[in-house]
């Protein structure tokens, strides 16, 4: 219940989002200059499948930001660019998250798009979408998802998380164009 309230707060009094002009995505994709990515909060270590390092890769000489999440907030990990290792579950609410000096450090970055690899909701992520206010917010369809993030690849629940997130890599890796040496 406390979680429910906390997302219908975030949704509809921090930063709410104002309808832009229609865009490409693909054109937002090859454009960004600043992409963050919020790992996963699992408790035990998993088979992630694609690693971050080819995510990050899919965007080459751009600033890349890591956000680990940790036992708590205050610990987490704001780390720029490729960082391999298995986060753990991060215990909060949306009181600590307001008050958290890691927040208010990522808040202060610009931000073109938000990847949020984490398949469940997500205090954190939500509130980053709104502080951050991306172009680009992506992530997997999950519950309130549809009025935080504006590109949403379905979630299989029949398969693993790692292939899911393979899933994903896949498709983000689509909408980026190639160029040809």
């Amino acid at each position: 219940m406390l979680e429910h309230l906390s997302i219908l707060i975030i949704r509809f009094f921090v930063n709410p989002f104002i309808p832009k002009f229609r865009t490409e995505y693909r054109y937002l994709m090859n454009g960004a200059k600043n992409i963050i990515f919020s790992c996963p909060a699992e408790e035990k270590n998993k088979k992630f499948g694609i690693s971050l390092k080819k995510f990050t890769d899919l965007f080459p000489h751009r600033s890349v930001t890591i956000l680990y999440p940790e036992l708590t907030l205050e610990k987490c990990k704001i780390i720029p660019n490729y960082i391999d290792g298995y986060p753990q579950k991060i215990k909060y609410n949306l009181l600590h998250l307001i008050h958290s000096n890691n927040l208010s450090q990522l808040g202060s970055k610009k931000c073109d798009i938000f990847i949020d690899l984490d398949p469940h909701v997500s205090l954190l992520n939500l509130l980053l979408c709104r502080q951050l206010n991306p172009a680009l917010r992506i992530s997997f369809d999950k519950m309130e998802s549809k009025h935080f993030y504006n590109i949403r690849y379905n979630y299989n629940s029949q398969k693993s998380y790692s292939e899911n997130r393979t899933g994903l890599y896949t498709f983000l890796n689509s909408m980026i164009n190639k160029k040809s040496k």
